[in-house]
């Protein structure tokens, strides 16, 4: 999601993401399958989602309704804190690592 937020604002990150995906999916971004492509949108969707939901308070929402769209129901808060908070952080050093990039 960052990739793709910074690739519309500075088009040399264009090759970048492309890279990013097809190590991430292994396959090349020419190969890539209209079906793959729409399931990696819709996980960076739900990303978007856990950041507005975390910023209000309602990250254990957005975690057990993840974990309902695998086919597990899971109830602990502190396991859907935990899930909620790693993507947090990995979302945030993304944009961080990013940003400190570009500035240079």
């Amino acid at each position: 999601m960052a990739l793709i937020s910074e690739s519309q604002n500075n088009k040399s990150f264009e090759r970048v993401l492309e890279s990013y995906e097809a190590l991430i999916l292994g396959i090349s971004p020419t190969a890539f399958g209209l079906g793959k492509l729409q399931v990696v949108k819709a996980a960076m969707a739900n990303l978007n989602a856990l950041l507005e939901d975390g910023a209000k308070g309602h990250e254990l929402s957005w975690s057990m309704a993840w974990y309902q769209e695998v086919g597990h129901r899971e109830t602990n808060p502190v396991v859907l804190s935990l899930f909620a908070g790693f993507w947090m952080d990995r979302y945030i050093a993304v944009v961080k690592s990013v940003r400190e990039y570009t500035s240079d």
